[in-house]
């Protein structure tokens, strides 16, 4: 059987509130279900009716409606403008002193501003200005000498370069730090010298070894790891 209540008019529905009903983004939405842009509830934004009534026209799914003033509910006439796409939308509510590229702009050729004569496209491939060309900035240019040379600090005598790729400053060649290289020392001896009840930092004061090391040492020997293996 069908449901009375569906033939009801509109009006007469207890959830009507007059065909206008707000978003939860606060634009207006009015009852228009014979528009051809309406969506499956039959609503239309009131902003682009009111702009299709200034135009006399329906407007394109492309074109977008912008409030001047940025009130979504003011859909005064005077407050509408009407942009041919969301790229234009975009560039409305822009800051009025970007300087990214506008829609429409050209891409022009201009020369690096360090002076070394070289020329590029003035706008990278998100439309922001350039004025050097990568690495010729000088506030971007490192503040150190990639090439320094030190010698490690482990005492070996062996010369390495102070920065690595990641600018970060070094002290010893890779493996050489005594804190976390393996060193080959028989766990049995480490085993021995506690049982004579001396201090763990002490043992591994005179092996030269980190306590973090000392206990991989004692552990993979309880569990009967070779040495070489850690």
């Amino acid at each position: 059987m069908a449901n009375k209540n569906l033939a009801r008019p509109l009006e007469k529905n207890g959830n009507w509130k007059g065909g206008r009903v707000k978003t939860s983004h606060g634009y207006i939405l009015i009852k228009t279900p014979k528009h051809p842009y309406a969506n499956t509830n039959g609503y239309v934004y009131e902003h682009r009716l009111i702009m299709e009534g200034i135009l006399g026209r329906y407007l394109k799914p492309t074109e977008i409606v912008h409030h001047k003033n940025g009130k979504r509910r003011d859909n005064s006439p005077e407050n509408l403008t009407l942009e041919e796409s969301i790229a234009g939308h975009k560039f409305e509510h822009r800051r009025r002193d970007s300087l990214n590229r506008k829609p429409g702009e050209g891409n022009p050729i201009i020369s690096c501003t360090c002076g070394c004569g070289k020329t590029f496209v003035k706008y990278d491939k998100s439309n922001r200005p350039r004025l050097y060309i990568s690495g010729h900035n000088k506030r971007g240019r490192l503040s150190y000498d990639p090439t320094e040379k030190i010698q490690c600090a482990c005492g070996c005598g062996k010369w390495m370069t102070k920065f690595d790729s990641g600018h970060r400053e070094r002290r010893f060649i890779s493996g050489h730090n005594p804190s976390t290289k393996t060193i080959n020392i028989n766990p049995c001896l480490l085993i021995k010298e506690r049982a004579t009840g001396k201090m763990v930092k002490d043992i591994c004061s005179n092996f030269n070894i980190s306590i973090s090391l000392y206990y991989k040492k004692i552990y993979a020997h309880k569990k009967g790891v070779e040495d070489n293996a850690i």
